[in-house]
This record gives C-alpha cells, structure tokens and sequence, in this order.
C-alpha cells in the first residue's frame, strides 16, 4: 500500500503531514544499488503498530513478532512509527512481495525496500575515529571473538571497523580489542558509511554450507550473507580481500572432494560456490581459493576454505599458497614453522590447575559416552584409558578439528582428554579447558577469556566461550596468508580502497 498526497506542496499540509509526505518522498526515491541480503522497513500509524505486533494478529508464516530489528518514530511526526524488518523476515518477504504488500494494507502498513537502520534521513551522520598510521588498514565482517584482527596486526595492520551481531561475541571482541572499532550488524550501514580501508576480512556465516549443519545453502537467510561481502566491495573498493567458510562450502550442490591429500585442482566445485567466486569476481577483483590445513602451525587438524581477491587494477593474479611452511614432507604436510605448538601435550595445562575440575565429565555424561564401548566389552565401568580411539584425543599428535558444539557429550565428534601432559591417566576424561581450546586455535596467552553470565549465574565454564572458539578463525593461518598478500600489494603503494 502506497498512498498520500505526495504531489501536493509541502506548504498547504500541516507540520506533521508535511514530515509524512517527506519521508514517502525519500523512501520511494532512495537508491538500492546496494543491494546486499534484503533489508526493508514498514511506516505504520502508530494507532496500528500495536496491532501489526499483536499475537493475536500474528501466526505462522504471517508473523511479524518475530521479525522486527528496531522500532522508532517517524522525524517530525509521532502519529506514525518506522517498524525495520529482521533480515530474515526482509528475505522471507522478498519472495512474495505483492502478498505481504496486501496483507499489510489491513493495517494501513506501507512496505519500503532498501531502507537502513542507519540511514541518513533516520539517524545522525556516523563519525569514525580517525586510524593512526599503519602499514595497512582492514576492516573485517563477522568479526567473531576477532581472529582476523590478531592475525593481520601480528603484520602491523590495523582494523578501522568490525561489525559482529552476536552479543556475547562482541563483548568477547570487546573485552580484548576495545569497542572504539566494533560495530553491530552490517546490514545495518549503507556501505559508503564505511571508513576507508585495504583489505576486507570476513568469516562469514557457515552454518548454512557445514556438513554438520542442515546445509540448506543459499535457501538459509544466513547462507545469503555473504551477498553484504559484494556489497561492501562494489562499494568501498578495497585493494584486497581475504575470506574463510568451511570446506563444505567447495563442494555443496554438486562439487565433490574425494581425499584429503590430494591436490586441491582434483576438487569438483559445487555450483554454489563457483557461483559465489563469479560474483565476486564481478566486483573487479581477481580471485583465487584454496583449502588451508591449521596442523601445519597448530596441533590441531582443521581444514578451511580461504578465497582471495586483489582488485583488477592491481593486476595481482594470486598468493604463494605454500605459504612459508617450510620443506614438503610427503602426502600433503609440510614441516612446521618454528615457534609453534606441534602436538596436543604442548597446549595442556598442568593437571592442578584450577580450570580442570569444571571440565571433567559427570558420572551420568561418562556413562552416555561409554554406553556403546561397555556394551562391547560387557564392562559396566571403563575407566578413561580404557576408550577407544574415537573417544580420546591423541595427546602426541593433532587434535581433531574443534566444533562449536564441542563441550557436549551428544556431539558425536567431541573428544576428550584421557591423559594429562605429565602421562597421568584420568579415571574420568574431561573437556578441553577454555585456555586449552584457545592454544588450539592459536590464540596468545594474553587473549581474555571473560566471565559470562548464563541462567545459572556466572561461569567461566559456560558452552557459550566454546562456540566462539570454535566458530573462530586460527591467527596464524591468517598471518601466513596476509603475509603473502603483504609482499604483492605494497609494490602498489599505500592507499586505501576507493572511497
């Protein structure tokens, strides 16, 4: 429903109809180039709003409780209020717009694509803190608990502008980097908002392409996050970008990998992520991809994608991928750089410490975990060095790849601790510790590890640190790569992205 007397003049209307009219006016005219996931707000008469977000009104598939960002009034007029849609609820509506337009029209609702939480007409200008100087400046997406950003300031870069939406995530990210640089929800600023900058970082959402997950793809709102990545490039133009998501994500609809330790040119893609590397490709940037193993600076085995990309006129075709690791060994390993933890025993800490006694399984988990292995061997108790392999972590090699769900004896990729560093075996196996998964990752010492409230009152052992950790990125596998990247892009001077 789009109605009102926009041609007639602004003088011959009341103070408050005139507002109205402006702001019909605006959001009719304003520009969706930047066509990122799809964003949309709704202008209600505030008699009607209440309605609109009223159980009673709102079932099923026509709900609109669940799918509200942020409500505000209407400038200049407080008859009407600005309702901005979760993006979830703009992408579901984006698909049957002329239904929604109808169904809102009971309330007298009116629908506008495009429109964002921080645009201009509706907020006050944003002002960034101006950057010191650095050898190159980033801004990453998704920011996480902010794994990118330890990575490329090891390279003396420097972030200018993080966005991550999880609260408990970002306040992981504050508590270690500050919030001067951390933002909420990308979708939330037009991306010519955004500071200047030369690379563009970004784990973006997995959830959607992970082998454990549902893999829905691109049919999950959050498997079409990655369009606010062609976005921002379209946009701010950066020299470079640096991207990292599962390896699932190479092979979903219809790609196929067959072994680990064959090249990666034998891969088949699926044809969403060569979709995917096309799109980006059409930013101006010369792409290139390829899978990263975390073993070969960490003692632990987990294999990510990282796509690449330096802009066109950079004339940059791709990155060393070897990426320092030293002599080739034989069936895809390399010898490892100096100064890095090589197996589980380095990473583990001392049997005392005072944050292993929450991580030890109760009786009923252990139970749950060697319910099968008791069945085979007709013991009713097997004490921890007694599980299989598939049970314990290999405290002389490499952990297995650490999963956001991992503190839950459900998970059936979960692995525990059954030997201490000192060679004392465990009656119980216990979790990894938070610092330990951290070591695992590459995280220094120095990272902060806050305390978080849960239902249950505080506990530096809640599941929620666990799946910020697991969800991250490893540091050193981003040095190694921003390191390569280093050594092209400053035979091309210093400036940032075209702005």
């Amino acid at each position: 429903m789009l109605s009102g007397n926009v041609g007639i003049s602004n003088n011959e209307l009341s103070e408050k109809d005139s507002a109205l009219e402006i702001a019909r006016e605006y959001f009719l005219s304003a520009p969706l180039a930047e066509s990122g996931i799809p964003v949309a707000i709704l202008l209600v008469p505030k008699s009607h709003a209440g309605l609109l977000n009223n159980k009673k009104f709102n079932k099923g598939k026509d709900s609109w409780r669940a799918g509200l960002k942020k409500v505000q009034q209407l400038p200049g007029n407080e008859d009407y209020m600005l309702m901005h849609l979760s993006n979830t609820k703009a992408f579901n509506c984006s698909f049957n717009l002329d239904n929604v337009i109808e169904k809102l029209s009971k309330f007298n609702a009116e629908y506008f694509p495009g429109i964002r939480v921080y645009d201009p007409f509706l907020s006050p200008p944003i002002v960034f803190s101006p950057s010191e100087p650095a050898r190159f400046t980033f801004a990453e997406l998704f920011a996480g608990i902010g794994g990118f950003r330890l990575g490329l300031e090891a390279l003396h870069g420097r972030c200018v502008f993080a966005s991550e939406i999880d609260k408990n995530a970002a306040s992981t990210y504050e508590a270690n980097f500050g919030s001067s640089e951390l933002y909420g929800d990308i979708t939330d600023f037009y991306a010519s908002q955004l500071p200047a900058f030369d690379i563009l970082t970004a784990g973006f959402p997995c959830q959607s392409f992970s082998e454990r997950g549902e893999r829905k793809g691109l049919n999950d709102p959050r498997g079409q996050l990655y369009r606010e990545l062609i976005r921002v490039l379209n946009v701010c133009q950066p020299k470079a970008f640096l991207f990292e998501n599962v390896v699932n994500l190479v092979r979903i609809d219809g790609g196929r990998r067959n072994r680990r330790c064959e090249p990666v040119s034998s891969t088949v893609l699926g044809r969403t992520f060569t979709m995917m590397l096309e799109e980006f490709s059409k930013c101006g940037y010369k792409v290139s991809w390829n899978i990263v193993n975390s073993c070969h600076w960490l003692p632990q085995t987990r294999e990510r994608v990282f796509i690449i990309g330096f802009r066109s006129d950079l004339e940059i075709e791709t990155i060393d991928w070897r990426l320092g690791r030293g002599d080739y060994l034989g069936k895809g390993t390399y010898s490892q750089p100096p100064g890095l933890h090589k197996t589980v025993r380095e990473i583990l800490e001392p049997k005392d410490s005072p944050n292993i006694p929450p991580c030890i399984l109760s009786e009923t988990q252990y139970e749950r975990v060697v319910r099968g292995e008791a069945a085979r061997q007709s013991e009713r108790r097997i004490p921890a060095a007694g599980l299989g392999k598939e049970h314990c972590i290999v405290i002389d090699g490499k952990a297995p790849t650490l999963t956001s769900g991992y503190r839950n004896v459900a998970n059936f990729v979960t692995k525990y601790v059954c030997e201490e560093s000192d060679g004392t075996v465990r009656d119980l196996p216990r979790f990894l510790t938070h610092r330990e998964c951290c070591r695992l990752m590459g995280f220094p010492e120095t990272f902060v590890i806050p305390v978080i409230s849960s239902s249950e009152g505080a506990s530096l052992y809640d599941n929620i640190f666990y799946k910020q950790i697991g969800n991250a990125v490893c540091p050193p596998v981003v040095t190694a790569i921003g390191e390569q990247m280093q050594l092209l892009l400053f035979k091309h001077g210093e400036s940032g992205g075209k702005k």
